[in-house]
């Protein structure tokens, strides 16, 4: 049996506390809308107006799960919060919000003023940006393994580096291996 509990306006329209028999995460709003109808319409129209809500195990209360993906088939933990998660208003609220604070200072006048128009001024710029410049979710950086470029060049084995690994950078005196990034061979006639 898993304990869920939710908090926020859903837990006060559909109560708090649910004791439930649930075999993956997936399952669990489905069950709560079957015992109270109209949760999954409730939670769905939430969403859409920009009030999220997050499944929280009191265990790990630093892992999130967000998207449906992170908990298709995840065995759910003895107990669960859902919990309404912050969100920022997004860009039209920014442009809005810096317009109402440049209209305002320029109604005041004098020193408070300008900063108002300045600040004014700065949200709504930002709130352009946001709609021009869309963030997009940060993705997992690949590197490509080491290439075996065996070289006579050295009397080691190779030891190069391919596009994408990090270079160390050390501070103080340490005895390390190196990665040689470029090299250079020029003949000339000594003659």
């Amino acid at each position: 049996m898993t304990n869920i509990i939710i908090h926020g306006v859903l837990g006060k329209i559909y109560g708090n506390r649910h004791k439930l028999k649930v075999r993956r995460m997936s399952e669990i709003i489905p069950a709560i809308n079957a015992n109270n109808p109209g949760f999954k319409d409730t939670i769905l129209s939430c969403f859409k107006s920009n009030i999220d809500y997050c499944f929280v195990d009191p265990k790990e209360p630093n892992k999130r799960y967000k998207r449906p993906e992170e908990i298709l088939q995840k065995q759910p933990p003895k107990e669960i919060h859902i919990v309404p998660s912050i969100v920022g208003a997004g860009a039209v609220a920014l442009i809005g919000g810096g317009l109402l604070l440049a209209g305002a200072g320029a109604l005041v006048g004098g020193a408070v003023g300008g900063f108002l128009v300045s600040l004014g001024i700065s949200l709504t710029l930002q709130g352009v940006a946001m709609l021009l410049f869309p963030t997009d979710d940060p993705q997992q950086q690949k590197t490509e393994s080491k290439i075996d470029t065996s070289s006579y060049i050295f009397s080691n084995r190779a030891n190069n580096a391919v596009q994408g690994f990090p270079v160390p950078l050390v501070y103080g005196e340490i005895r390390v291996g190196s990665n040689i990034i470029s090299t250079n061979i020029v003949s000339e006639d000594m003659g």
